[in-house]
């Protein structure tokens, strides 16, 4: 739908649908994530029994990887329909500057593994940026409304709700019943929020549309 926008010059509407894209993929996403970042420990316990050091926290850090940079992605789909490709050099070497930075950060203290996964985290939020700054140049991305209406958005909306949810969840002790408890809050916290702050009015009607429309399909 982005391609077709834009081969058709509807650049506008086009912009509007990266916009939603991208907050709708980190909120679907994100449901995934925070409950499992909240209860990596309990998950690996109950998969591996026993956990070596250091797994829960870079298993955490992976996903957050992860999650900091869908903020970026659907904006790739742009690149992709303007048939531009600059953006890769930047983005590429951004990510592989994790070999180098990690080795020198080892060598200064080597019995830290966590070293490697912290410096990721670090590039995936320039990562991010690389990507944004370049597009505000070569597509005419409108960076200020996509920090404020996506970015800001969607890292208040996260922060909101893990830290509402972990909250919770420590006043119990690990268990199937707290992982599902922290399942359903996730999902209650998140659609609240997403609807509180993360969506604008048009937005709101296009999800009811979508809900309206499975609906009646049943």
């Amino acid at each position: 739908q982005i391609t077709k926008s834009y081969a058709s010059g509807q650049v506008g509407e086009m912009w509007k649908l990266v916009f939603r894209s991208s907050k709708l993929a980190f909120f679907l996403l994100m449901l995934i994530c925070v409950p499992v970042l909240i209860e990596m420990d309990f998950v690996l316990k109950w998969w591996l029994h026993d956990v070596p050091t250091y797994t829960v926290s870079i298993a955490r850090l992976m996903i957050l990887s992860i999650l900091i940079e869908t903020l970026g992605n659907q904006v790739i789909g742009v690149y992709q329909a303007a048939n531009k490709r600059r953006y890769q050099l930047y983005s590429s070497t951004i990510i592989l500057f994790n070999v180098p930075l990690s080795y020198l950060l080892l060598r200064i203290t080597p019995n830290n593994p966590i070293i490697p996964y912290i410096v990721s985290v670090s590039l995936s939020i320039l990562y991010v940026f690389s990507i944004l700054w370049n597009a505000r140049r070569e597509i005419g991305l409108n960076l200020e409304t996509y920090l404020k209406e996506v970015l800001l958005r969607d890292v208040i909306i996260c922060i909101l709700t893990l830290g509402i949810v972990w909250g919770s969840t420590l006043l119990l002790s690990p268990s199937l019943f707290r992982a599902f408890l922290t399942v359903l809050l996730t999902l209650a916290c998140s659609a609240l929020f997403a609807w509180k702050i993360g969506l604008d009015s048009k937005e709101k009607v296009f999800v009811k549309n979508i809900i309206k429309q499975k609906i009646s399909r049943k």
